[in-house]
């Protein structure tokens, strides 16, 4: 079996933060599940993450019930978080170790490695890169050509710190090398700790077959500090607007637009500066987003039809669904509701909770009052209804109907369902004191 072993127990110090470094976050999205969804992409059959505590935490931020969490009680060494999970280890398995802190590997390249590393029936293949200033990666030591150790950067002689070749930490071994091989490492060095870059020299002494695999340096970087996250988020953000501009998306300003990797935007849909989008998002086709536009998806999918119009100022939250040729403009908020084909919130108003069908259109200044302090109650508009400027739809227990081709009049409270094709009114009579003011001001 194929299997990923994430080595994710580094409390990452230069961080400066009560939150483990692999549980910070870019587009809303833990630094962890980057590096899971590309594993699962890479069909690797089990993937296992070696934390040092929090499980539940680790639960709660990463939401999958398919990754298997592995404690390292004591963080001893990379060689030691991965003598954690020998006993998830058969003989027979290829094992995929990578660090946990390094989003930006590509599916691409964790398939290219399996193939080599099976072609050549390796026990060990090391992922590489070269840097004209490798300082401070450990540097890859060969004889002859072939990999003979993996120093680190302080203990370089001054020759082999002209070395350019440099390690990853990304590996796949052969099951039957770790768990020969691992025992065998010791922590006689400075940071008291086993390293499993020392396998490399004792694979080699026992006659172990070692290759290597190069990578492009952008794919393998570490996030260790908050400059490091802030650099990850903006390679993480062009790689989605490059593959969107060379599949038919127009981005008017590309250093405004910030687009998380899980959306997924169809062809001549343009999207305007300002924009921020995260989590799972699907936008059709020729669909007119911003400007200045929040799309967040953290909790669940947002889809949007073709023909959509989106913004200014608006913020689109979890579980809405805007169909085809509706609008949801000029600082309008929806949360998990339903706008019907060609049905339009112009502009100032909050639906929550609700379903609305098709050609409706609410006025401004519309809320859909959907919480009772208890509980979320829905709002149903169905078709053909006209819902005038500053109406508030109180949805009470069960929901509030309001039926096809009804009115509310402006400044309306309605708080009782409307039966179809009526015209309905909830607002207090307007009483007019003639000459009050200017008797009280003499």
């Amino acid at each position: 079996m194929r299997k990923g072993l994430i080595l994710a127990a580094g409390i990452g110090k230069r961080m400066k933060s009560n939150t483990p470094k692999v549980l910070h976050k870019i587009f809303g999205i833990p630094i962890l599940s980057f590096i899971i969804k590309t594993l699962k992409e890479s069909k690797l059959d089990e993937i296992y993450a070696i934390i040092s505590d929090n499980l539940e935490l680790f639960n709660d931020e990463l939401k999958d019930d398919s990754i298997k969490f592995i404690i390292q009680k004591t963080p001893l060494g990379t060689a030691d978080a991965v003598k954690c999970a020998l006993n998830e280890i058969d003989e027979e398995d290829e094992i995929l170790v990578l660090p946990g802190d390094s989003p930006l590997i590509k599916k691409e390249t964790i398939t290219k490695m399996f193939e080599k590393f099976e072609k050549s029936n390796l026990d060990l293949l090391l992922l590489t890169s070269y840097l004209e200033n490798p300082l401070p990666y450990g540097r890859v030591i060969r004889k002859n050509g072939k990999i003979f150790e993996i120093k680190e950067d302080r203990d370089l002689s001054n020759d082999e710190k002209l070395i350019k070749e440099i390690n990853t930490s990304v590996y796949i071994f052969k099951g039957k090398i770790l768990k020969k091989y691992l025992p065998k490492i010791d922590n006689n060095n400075a940071q008291n700790e086993y390293y499993l870059t020392d396998i490399v020299k004792i694979i080699n002494q026992d006659g172990g077959k070692i290759d290597s695999d190069s990578v492009n340096f952008e794919e393998i970087i570490g996030i260790n500090t908050r400059k490091d996250l802030s650099n990850v988020f903006k390679i993480i953000n062009q790689r989605k607007i490059d593959e969107l501009m060379e599949n038919g998306v127009t981005i008017f300003d590309p250093n405004s637009t910030y687009l998380s990797p899980m959306v997924n935007i169809k062809k001549d849909t343009e999207i305007f500066p300002g924009v921020y989008i995260e989590g799972e998002v699907y936008i059709g086709e020729n669909c007119k987003i911003g400007p200045f536009v929040k799309i967040s998806a953290l909790d669940e999918v947002i889809i949007v039809e073709d023909n959509v119009k989106i913004g200014p100022f608006a913020s689109i939250r979890d579980g809405t669904k805007l169909k085809k040729g509706s609008k949801a403009k000029t600082f309008v908020e929806i949360k998990k509701s339903t706008v019907g084909e060609n049905s339009a919130i112009p502009h100032l108003s909050y639906i929550g909770d609700a379903t609305i069908g098709k050609n409706v259109n609410i006025g401004a200044g519309t809320i859909t009052c959907n919480y009772d302090g208890k509980k979320k109650n829905p709002t149903i508009i169905e078709d053909d209804v006209f819902i005038g400027s500053d109406s508030v739809l109180i949805a009470k227990e069960g929901g509030l109907f309001i039926c096809k081709g009804s009115y509310t009049g402006a400044g309306s409270v309605i708080t009782e369902d409307i039966p179809p094709y009526t015209l309905a009114l909830g607002r207090a009579k307007q009483i007019n004191k003639e000459g009050r003011l200017k008797k009280e001001n003499g």
